[in-house]
């Protein structure tokens, strides 16, 4: 059998090999498409297809299983299978050899073909999951386990170079609507999330704050090195050359979880020395790590730096990412004498305001989560970007303004375009 996998089917075989079998798609061969051909079975059926190397992946006609085909005749005619006529369309070495006759899209190609399917801000989401450190899970990827510390799929760079040399994908406006606000090296979900709202523009919901560098390490020289705890720190993220960063110290980071469980085992065995000395080495580590994290900030101020803590509450309750975004700005504003008066009125309008908590909350773990991403639209054709006085109606908002940029649903213009 040959057979190769494209877009979502894809992304879930790239997840399962980062994540179940630690391997790295920059380390698999480069091909073109392979097959498709059911050999040794003389015609496609459900049994012939072989997906073991990666993963077993499921499908049906609610969830097809995307392949792609040199041509219309080579397609598999089989209910659940959906393909996609590539051929020449693509460039060369487009495709990675998983072994066993399996080749799927390269992360590079997988970004430009899930722009199709996915709204802005999940494409930005899963390109930085692509470009950094960590994988969420194959089968569950909003709930599941995440594996962390893994070598990088792909780069922001090489994505941005492989559309530029691409010209016949059908995905290529929206994939590169997004491919400019990509950066490398996050290193967990919740991270990135933080990152892609302050990444994206007013008009896609975010708070326009980019560019961003992820957890660059820094480095503490001259005479107050000799005050700080360690020489060198890592801050989350980093906007720009502002001097000013976020680190998010998530429910995990402290591992209150083990807290909870020592404690529960302690409780239910109160004459068990092993039980209170794992409660106490528990309690130990988790002071050791918010103590470090305390020295950490104060390190990183050393270096004249203002670095946010963040924490899930900025996330899940209504309005805690606009109030930490506010006070980003806020400190933007203090360091470089930059005007950020632009930011602050997208910050405070509150049809705006209402749209990126939703946004904002579609990303995130859980059943909410999971019922806002319905609601979010795919990725589009970019609509012509002009400058333009507009008076929002029927969004709360009765101010003119300058919108610069693709204009949102919802809203109908009076004025005259500013060319």
């Amino acid at each position: 059998m040959l057979l190769t996998l494209e877009k979502t089917s894809a992304l879930r075989a790239t997840r399962y090999l980062r994540a179940e079998r630690g391997i790295s798609p920059a380390s698999l061969p480069r091909t073109d498409v392979l097959g498709p051909d059911p050999t040794p079975r003389r015609r496609w059926t459900s049994s012939a297809i072989d997906l073991s190397p990666v993963g077993q992946i499921a499908f049906d006609e609610r969830h097809p299983l995307h392949v792609a085909v040199e041509s219309q005749e080579r397609r598999p005619k089989l209910r659940g299978v959906e393909a996609s006529v590539r051929g020449g369309s693509v460039p060369r070495d487009a495709y990675l050899n998983v072994g066993g006759g399996v080749a799927i899209s390269s992360p590079e190609l997988l970004f430009a073909e899930l722009a199709e399917m996915m709204s802005p801000e999940v494409l930005l989401l899963t390109g930085l999951e692509l470009c950094g450190s960590f994988s969420r899970d194959p089968v569950n990827p909003r709930d599941g386990n995440i594996r962390f510390d893994l070598p990088h799929a792909t780069s922001a760079d090489a994505i941005r170079r492989f559309l530029e040399e691409s010209t016949y994908i059908r995905e290529l406006s929206a994939a590169r609507l997004v491919a400019p606000y990509l950066v490398d090296n996050a290193w967990s979900p919740m991270e990135a999330i933080v990152a892609v709202m302050a990444l994206l523009p007013h008009e896609l919901m975010g708070y326009g704050l980019g560019p961003l560098v992820l957890n660059p390490r820094k480095t503490l020289e001259g005479a107050d090195s000799s005050f700080a705890q360690k020489a060198t720190r890592v801050p989350d993220i980093m906007f720009g050359d502002t001097g000013v960063g976020i680190n998010y110290d998530g429910g995990g980071h402290w591992d209150m979880k083990a807290v909870a469980e020592a404690a529960a085992k302690a409780a239910q065995n109160p004459d068990s020395e092993v039980a209170a000395r794992e409660l106490a080495d528990v309690i130990r580590t988790v002071r050791r790590k918010y103590a470090d994290d305390r020295r950490r900030d104060r390190d990183l101020w050393l270096q004249g730096m203002t670095v946010f803590p963040a924490t899930s509450f900025d996330l899940y309750d209504e309005g805690g990412m606009d109030r930490l975004m506010g006070q980003v700005i806020r400190a933007i504003e203090r360091n470089t004498g930059r005007n950020m008066q632009d930011q602050f009125d997208f910050l405070e309008r509150p049809w705006f305001k209402k749209r990126r908590q939703k946004v904002l909350w579609s990303l995130l773990p859980g059943q909410r989560g999971r019922e806002l991403s319905v609601e979010q639209p795919p990725a589009h054709e970019p609509r012509e970007v002009v400058d333009v006085v507009v008076k929002i109606s029927d969004l709360g908002d009765p101010d003119i303004l300058l919108w610069k940029g693709p204009l949102p649903d919802g809203y109908t213009i009076g004025g005259v375009p500013l060319r």
